[in-house]
């Protein structure tokens, strides 16, 4: 199956990316682990709707069943900012009973809220994605991200309470994304220490550097990876970075099965892990 394969989550919280980026390849959205809707551009959808009767409806069909099975708030619009889709966590937090539809969007936003019916009318007029925050009125008191994007001329509304998790999950794709960022930077390398001393994890790009591989990697000491004459000044910069947390950079030389000496500098920062003060260090070449 060819395009991009996303989860219903990812779909809905980037719901207007993963909109252009069908118009050049479908989106297949997994429900409960498997594929149950499509999103292709609207020229595509033409042609196979001529020889499919009924597949627009269909479509839009499963759709709704994605979005009805998520936790999070979602109100899709059409250009007039008309309700085409509302979910029942959203009907829930507008307090409504019924599906409403086809009512202005303005009916579901009391007064506190009219921000976001600006901010929709905005996104709406620009094309431009914005990201608010909303507290409730009930006690007690919520906060909730508002994601608001433009979709086929209208918009699309996510939102989701921040909550630790939420926060933690944040963060943690934050992370994925700078690691992401470095393996792709050329001359960097990264890893992690554990509080022994000892290489914990690292990415491909060390092991390439040493002629090594990353399971021989684990395990080994830091400072071993060294030339002998840089070890003891790595070896009593750990010991300091592990016993008072004293982060430390300073030029010096890896060790390499095949070029030898290999000009570097090494970071470290520490950072607090289960078993007690850990690290994260990061490998830049340099030429004297």
């Amino acid at each position: 199956m060819s395009g991009q394969i996303v989860s219903a989550s990812a779909f809905v919280r980037n719901f207007g990316a993963y909109s252009r980026t069908a118009a050049s390849e479908p989106v297949h959205i997994l429900h409960h682990g498997k594929a149950v809707l499509s999103l292709i551009a609207t020229e595509h959808l033409r042609r196979l709707s001529n020889s499919r009767t009924g597949y627009l409806s269909k479509d839009r069909a499963s759709l709704e069943l994605v979005i009805d099975g998520m936790s999070v708030h979602v109100v899709i619009t059409d250009p007039d900012l008309n309700v085409l889709c509302i979910n029942p966590a959203a009907r829930h937090a507008c307090g409504i009973d019924s599906d409403r539809v086809n009512v202005p969007l303005s009916s579901l936003l009391g007064p506190p809220f009219e921000f976001i019916l600006r901010a929709a009318e905005r996104v709406r007029d620009s094309g431009m994605t914005e990201t608010l925050e909303a507290d409730t009125l009930t006690q007690p008191v919520q906060t909730f991200r508002v994601k608001i994007e433009n979709v086929a001329g209208g918009v699309s509304i996510v939102s989701e309470e921040i909550t630790a998790q939420s926060v933690a999950r944040e963060q943690h794709e934050a992370v994925v994304a700078y690691d992401k960022l470095i393996d792709s930077l050329p001359g960097l390398a990264r890893g992690t220490i554990n509080h022994r001393g000892l290489i914990s994890s690292t990415s491909s790009r060390l092991a390439e550097m040493i002629q090594s591989d990353t399971d021989r990697l684990v395990g080994t000491r830091l400072s071993a990876i060294f030339d002998v004459s840089a070890r003891s000044k790595v070896t009593d910069a750990v010991e300091a970075l592990l016993s008072d947390q004293k982060d430390f950079s300073f030029p010096t030389l890896l060790h390499t099965a095949s070029a030898g000496k290999v000009p570097v500098v090494i970071t470290a920062v520490s950072r607090q892990s289960r078993r007690g003060q850990a690290g994260v260090f990061l490998l830049s070449e340099y030429r004297e």
